[in-house]
């Protein structure tokens, strides 16, 4: 069986083709995926030792440290910031690709309560230049009301620059729920929210390969996911062990306010409940015990499901409650639910509740799986990956 990064160099082969092709004005007929490729939008299986993974599809890879996290200081006297000013900046790395950004689906946040008059914020220069980004968007957030933008290239990052609160700055966001921002499928391995990306912890999986362990507070994360927020039908399954005596949030797909797939457990061996949709007690768990975890927003019955499959007997757990999830539509605060929106695992991300355990294998349909799929997926999911 190929290894994912096998497929990757395949796939990485395959789209020059496609893009050498499609500049030559040759088309080629569309192959529908068919079986547990049909609708899979995203697929992800941890690295020993990278800071981020990328999704099956995505060809595109950013700098291990796309930037290099700073302290802010204030200045009194250097611009219009009144004491007491909440200030929260985000940083977005992008690339222009073809006068597009791209963005590297990463967001590093910025904390800065003022403290003096008439104050400005200086944000040191240094660090290195990263290679494959050329510019970055700063997000910033006014007391919790007020946002705007401004765009910096590389070079004026690293120079260094006053925020005097006033000048360059672009009133509102940089992407709406009509023209969303264009961002790579890149998990980014985290020790905290927004902090800077870190080495991935990994332990090695009975699946083969290395699973992601989040039992050292680290957090395997997609932000500006903003598509998938848009869902209002499909299912996220991934691999679990979770560690004895703990409890929190081991996954989610959300915005700030809208929440979906929240992966809310309990783990006191013998006791293992899993609580997105009722609760899914499970009868029997032993320390170690390895789940595959299906959760399902399925519209046509109205239902928000959990199935979990235990690896060591094929032991078979459901639940299902009123569905309650919303779709990220037009009408939603696209700062707080498109720009702020993150597929996770290993926590809750915006209320920071940890799940510790370890995961693999992690994949988004954009459609709910059927009950024949799950154990389909069961059944090939020992070293299954797209297209093996």
């Amino acid at each position: 069986m190929p290894t994912i990064r096998r497929d990757r160099t395949w796939l990485a082969t395959w789209l020059q083709g496609r893009r050498r092709k499609r500049l030559a004005g040759v088309v080629e007929p569309q192959e529908e995926p068919t079986g547990l490729e049909a609708g899979l939008v995203e697929f992800y299986q941890p690295e020993a030792g990278a800071t981020f993974v990328r999704s099956f599809d995505e060809s595109r890879a950013p700098d291990a440290v796309p930037y290099t996290m700073q302290s802010l200081e204030e200045s009194e006297g250097e611009g219009s910031y009144p004491e007491g000013t909440a200030l929260e900046y985000f940083v977005m790395p992008y690339r222009t690709v073809d006068g597009v950004r791209v963005y590297g689906s990463c967001l590093l946040q910025h904390s800065l309560g003022v403290t003096v008059p008439d104050a400005g914020v200086l944000w040191p220069g240094g660090g290195e230049a990263p290679a494959w980004v050329t510019g970055y968007c700063v997000l910033r957030w006014v007391n919790y009301s007020t946002r705007s933008h401004r765009y910096f290239s590389v070079a004026g990052m690293l120079a260094g620059w006053l925020d005097n609160g006033t000048s360059g700055w672009t009133e509102g966001l940089p992407a709406s729920f009509a023209a969303p921002p264009d961002v790579l499928r890149v998990m980014w391995s985290r020790e905290g929210t927004h902090s800077a990306p870190s080495v991935m912890p990994t332990v090695l999986s009975p699946l083969g390969g290395w699973a992601f362990d989040s039992t050292t507070g680290h957090q395997l994360c997609r932000e500006m996911c903003d598509g998938l927020r848009r869902m209002p039908e499909a299912t996220m399954a991934y691999w679990l062990c979770p560690a004895d005596g703990s409890d929190g949030v081991l996954s989610s797909l959300r915005g700030v306010f809208l929440l979906s797939f929240g992966g809310n457990y309990s783990c006191w061996t013998p006791d293992f409940v899993f609580a997105e949709a009722g609760e899914a007690g499970v009868a029997d768990h032993q320390d170690g015990d390895w789940y595959l975890v299906v959760l399902r927003n399925d519209p046509l019955e109205g239902l928000c499901k959990v199935d979990l499959v235990r690896l060591r007997d094929e032991a078979q757990f459901s639940a299902s409650a009123e569905l309650n999830a919303a779709a990220l539509t037009v009408d939603d605060d696209f700062f707080y639910d498109g720009l702020l929106a993150v597929l996770v695992l290993g926590c809750s991300w915006h209320w920071g509740v940890q799940g510790y355990g370890f995961s693999d294998r992690l994949g988004v349909w954009d459609r709910a799986l059927t009950d024949e799929e799950i154990l389909d997926l069961f059944n090939s999911g020992l070293g299954w990956v797209p297209g093996s």
